[in-house]
């Protein structure tokens, strides 16, 4: 019986001695089939708590059962959960959430529940003013560290793990349903710009054959969670690796910065935040230009692609076009003109190098 309901899961649990009593259904993730369990009792193979998390992939995703997503990528997310928890990887205030344990044959996976958190792009979005310069400060080096080291540990051990996250469907997933759909989406906005039709088809191309070092897939504010009350001040946990893969390591920070660029223009202004990040990321991986590119292209075409149809703004023709200009400009390699935004030190600190 697919696990797909509160009934199935519960019937699921039962079966293999896991007694609850309840169990709730989270939102944000699309793909998967998530749940808070509540134990009736805490168990030390479930990190002796009163709450985990039921995670279950089936053979298509979550919001729609007529698109096939292979079951098999719960593999893959279990495998990066547990290597990035590696301390070479994850910091104490940023890393990901524990797996206790993982029933392969069944994919579910029974991971840490991260108590009193929310996503960073429901916390900034609901802060009653803008975050503080040492909060944004402090929040945007964290993910920059994080996904800098990720970046680092995945070349540095490139030989023995391109093997292990050779995720092709993901990668062509995210081809599809992302630089693919460039050039349509311009056409409905009435956008003209055949250096973004370019520099997309090249986005596409680059994901696809180009296994440069090991990416999240997925690294944006909706997936990072934020705990500001614990006692040990902000923690930050990454979550939803299922597209997870070898690739450029610009997609991971081009999608993060789109994020946070509406979180500054939509929410609350943070231009810290964004400045914090690229900052941090630039001295931890030393980015190269062909990065840089990679990185504007995907935070434009992110600003063209998802943002008009994610709730940030009613005028998504306006954000759109705002995110060609970056595409046209980085795949004409017109450095200068970033000089009056967010990039222009991350530029500054690549040319140095």
């Amino acid at each position: 019986m697919p696990i797909t309901t509160d009934e199935a899961v519960i019937k699921y649990l039962e079966e293999r001695g896991i007694h609850t009593t309840g169990v709730q259904r989270l939102t944000g993730g699309s793909a998967n089939f998530v749940w808070r369990v509540q134990l009736k009792e805490k168990r030390a193979d479930l990190g002796d708590q009163p709450t985990i998390v039921v995670k279950h992939a089936e053979s298509f995703v979550a919001f729609d059962v007529n698109l096939f997503f292979d079951a098999a990528r719960m593999n893959f997310e279990i495998e990066a959960l547990r290597l990035a928890n590696d301390p070479a990887i994850s910091v104490p205030k940023m890393g990901v959430p524990s797996v206790y344990s993982y029933d392969a044959e069944n994919n579910v996976a029974f991971m840490e529940d991260v108590v009193g958190s929310a996503t960073v792009k429901a916390y900034i979005s609901d802060l009653a003013e803008p975050p503080s310069p040492e909060l944004s400060h402090e929040i945007g080096s964290l993910l920059a560290q994080f996904i800098a080291r990720l970046h680092n540990y995945g070349l540095a051990n490139r030989d023995v793990l391109r093997g292990k996250f050779d995720h092709r469907l993901g990668a062509d997933l995210s081809k599809a349903y992302f630089y693919d759909r460039a050039e349509g989406l311009m056409r409905s906005f009435g956008i003209e710009s055949p250096d973004a039709v370019a520099a997309a088809a090249y986005g596409g191309e680059q994901l696809v054959t180009n296994p440069q070092t090991f990416c999240m897939g997925d690294y944006w504010t909706g997936n990072v969670l934020i705990n500001v009350g614990s006692t040990e001040g902000v923690k930050l946990r990454v979550v939803d690796w299922e597209v997870c893969r070898y690739a450029p390591s610009g997609m991971d920070v081009g999608q993060m910065l789109a994020e946070l660029f509406c979180l500054h223009t939509f929410r609350h202004p943070c231009e810290d935040l964004m400045k914090s990040f690229l900052q941090v990321y630039a001295k931890e991986f030393h980015p190269t230009l062909y990065d840089v590119k990679i990185a504007i292209i995907q935070f434009g075409l992110h600003l063209l692609i998802w943002t008009p149809t994610a709730g940030w703004t009613d005028d998504g023709a306006s954000i759109a076009r705002i995110g060609i200009d970056y595409v046209s400009h980085a795949w004409q390699e017109d450095w200068p003109w970033f000089e009056n935004t967010v990039f222009r030190e991350y530029l500054h600190n690549v040319t140095k190098a």
